[in-house]
């Protein structure tokens, strides 16, 4: 089960009565105890804790082609110590981990999206669109973007479209461009740019005609 749909629903659920919240978690509970019964019930529970620690290996390292996460470890990295260190004596496996920059970018990003939720609970956006704007800011903030992963946000799009999003469905492949370096898994920095730059534009322009659409609405002061 992914974390994503729980904020998601939360916006989805704004406004609705307790008892629609509290079919909802239900529901929710029910579908969470199906799919990780047979996680804890077989193998004397080792299925559920060997996922255990492969999503916690995913949350500390993982990473790829994240939009605002690349940019925010490799300032960390250069504003903490020299990041090429650890390449320098491949023998010393202390020299191997940057976990306490992967986890301060991480926790960056955590704070970007915990502030997109703030704003849109905040606001009248209406649901779908809400939902749309979080689940594809998720993949944005994400330290790993896969193209499928814009599958939460799109499952919006037919109330909510978004140019932006749809972009994104072209650009994001290109993030594969890592596999021609197996070595180190770098990927170009220009890749990055082509991939990025426009979307975040695209974005720029929505949130731009947004505000001029909302500000048109209010009405002048002693009207």
């Amino acid at each position: 089960m992914k974390p994503v749909v729980v904020p998601a629903a939360a916006i989805l659920l704004r406004g609705r009565p307790l008892r629609v919240w509290l079919r909802s978690a239900l529901l929710g509970a029910i579908t969470c105890v199906a799919v990780a019964g047979p996680l804890c019930f077989t193998q004397g529970g080792e299925p559920l804790a060997n996922l255990g620690e492969t999503a916690s290996r995913f949350s500390r390292k993982w990473a790829h082609f994240g939009s605002v996460y690349e940019p925010v470890l490799w300032t960390i990295e250069r504003a903490t110590n020299d990041p090429d260190e650890w390449r320098r004596d491949p023998g010393n496996e202390d020299l191997w981990s940057n976990d306490e920059q992967e986890i301060l970018a991480r926790a960056v990003c955590l704070v970007l999206v915990g502030g997109v939720i703030l704003v849109l609970l905040g606001t009248k956006v209406d649901a779908w669109s809400a939902a749309r704007v979080l689940l594809f800011a998720m993949v944005l903030f994400s330290s790993t973007a896969h193209p499928w992963y814009l599958l939460w946000a799109l499952a919006m799009m037919p109330r909510a479209p978004a140019a932006a999003a749809w972009l994104a469905t072209l650009t994001l492949p290109w993030g594969y461009a890592q596999l021609g370096d197996v070595v180190e898994w770098h990927t170009p920095a220009g890749v990055m740019l082509l991939a990025y730059a426009p979307v975040y534009a695209v974005l720029a322009v929505d949130l731009v005609r947004t505000a001029l659409r909302r500000r048109g609405r209010r009405k002048p002061p002693f009207a």
